[in-house]
């Protein structure tokens, strides 16, 4: 895959979450600029990536169903028809058509963690739950 693929700027989606994702990307630099040890923000951008643990709860029609098509709708439709085949990366490296959902996903959480923790947590598989709980919860505290 190239990860230097350019975003439609007039996909729907995308002009829908453009907002969304300009305050995600202050939130992230700010985070990092203010605690560069506390990883919460950068775990939770990984996070929102990961399959849904509830298949049947997504578009059937999605290869994966991900955590992040809970706080942004259509967003696994979005990413079969952008970015077909797309896998998860081993580093914060995003194509741009996926890095713009993915942080209004970031700013949409951030700012009210305690109201995503019921719909994400139940979600995501028990292996991934523990670090995405003490996320939100950092998230909250701060």
């Amino acid at each position: 895959m190239n990860m230097l693929n350019r975003a439609n700027p007039a996909d729907p989606l995308l002009a829908r979450v453009a907002e969304h994702a300009a305050e995600g990307e202050m939130i992230l630099e700010e985070a990092v600029r203010r605690n560069p040890q506390d990883g919460s923000a950068i775990t939770l951008m990984r996070s929102l990536l990961l399959p849904r643990a509830h298949p049947w709860q997504a578009s059937p029609t999605a290869d994966i169903p991900r955590l992040l098509n809970v706080v942004i709708t259509g967003f696994d439709d979005f990413l079969r028809d952008t970015s077909p085949g797309f896998r998860r990366p081993g580093t914060l490296l995003l194509p741009m058509s996926v890095r713009i959902p993915v942080l209004a996903g970031v700013a949409r959480v951030v700012r009210r963690p305690s109201h995503w923790t019921e719909r994400l947590l139940p979600a995501v598989g028990d292996s991934a739950r523990p670090a995405l709980a003490g996320c939100l919860r950092a998230l909250g505290e701060s």
